[in-house]
Order: C-alpha cells, then sequence, then structure tokens
C-alpha cells in the first residue's frame, strides 16, 4: 500500500482496532502493532514512525487507547498482554502511569532518592492518548488524532447500521 493511501484510510479515518472482550479485566493492557509499522516516536510524525497502540482497561472499566511509549526516553511500556495492577512501570527507568494515563512516579528524576525536579511537570507528561470511541463493540481510533469527532466522522456509517 502507497504511504499517501495509508494516510487516507488508516490514520486519517476511523479505523477498528480491537474489542473491548481483548482486554476484560480491569488494569488489563494489550500492547498491539497499527499495520506492522515500526513504530517508535510521537505524532505527527510521517508514517513509518507511528508510536504503538496500547489498549487498557482501566480501574474503573473504561477502555482506554495510548501510544505505547514512556514519555521520559520512548521505551516501549508494555511488550505483552499482561494485568497492570493498576500501574505501568517503564522498564528502562521506572516512570510509573495510571491506567487513566497520568504520570504518577518519576523516581530518581532529581538525583539518588529524589523523585521531583523543578524542570519536570508530571501534569503534562502522561500517556499521549490515540482518540478512540467504542461503537458496535470495536473500539474505533483515529491515529492522527485530527479527524472529526466520532459520531461526526461515521453518520453516515452509524445510520446505514441503525436497523
Amino acid at each position: 500500500m502507497h504511504p499517501a493511501e495509508k494516510d487516507a484510510l488508516l490514520l486519517d479515518q476511523r479505523t477498528g482496532l480491537a474489542v473491548p472482550a481483548d482486554v476484560p479485566e480491569p488494569s488489563d493492557a494489550l500492547p498491539m502493532t497499527f499495520p506492522g509499522l515500526p513504530l517508535l516516536l510521537l505524532l505527527p510524525l510521517p508514517l513509518l514512525l507511528l508510536p504503538l497502540p496500547l489498549l487498557l482497561r482501566d480501574s474503573q472499566g473504561g477502555v482506554r487507547v495510548f501510544q505505547n511509549i514512556c514519555r521520559h526516553q520512548g521505551m516501549i511500556l508494555v511488550s505483552e498482554p499482561r494485568r497492570t495492577k493498576g500501574v505501568i512501570r517503564c522498564p528502562c527507568h521506572s516512570w510509573c502511569y495510571w491506567t487513566k494515563g497520568d504520570l504518577v512516579a518519576t523516581p530518581h528524576v532529581g538525583g539518588p532518592g529524589d523523585n521531583i525536579h523543578d524542570g519536570i511537570d508530571r501534569t503534562t507528561l502522561g500517556l499521549l492518548k490515540v482518540h478512540s470511541h467504542i461503537w458496535r463493540d470495536v473500539v474505533w481510533i483515529n491515529a492522527s488524532c485530527d479527524a472529526p469527532a466520532f459520531l461526526e466522522a461515521m453518520h453516515d456509517v452509524i445510520t446505514r447500521w441503525a436497523a
């Protein structure tokens, strides 16, 4: 598939990624690839540099999709499906995120035993959210995060399937 076709068909539109049953229990995490791309960096970079989506069920039962990378140095956070116990810990420097995406721990960021630093604002360094919506038991994503709202973008499909 030509890169322009991938942009138009997969990134700029809504794409069915998974079903909520893929993460059946609270705090379940499922790393996924998005059409086999080598996904390493942040959006909105060129197509071949998209991050891996991470499908999560948060502790309240909601299904969320995030880029599967640590905001510190870009490490893959979850490499295989697992139960997270409510926290996702980076295997490199142990930055920790709640299953709702908030950054909650930055061990030794200010030096040995000092877990805070003036240059680190945890409120701005949570996991990067991928726009998602559950409809007809499918988790739909917009990987470029710039498509219209789900109900607007999918209006014709929703109308056609209403019956």
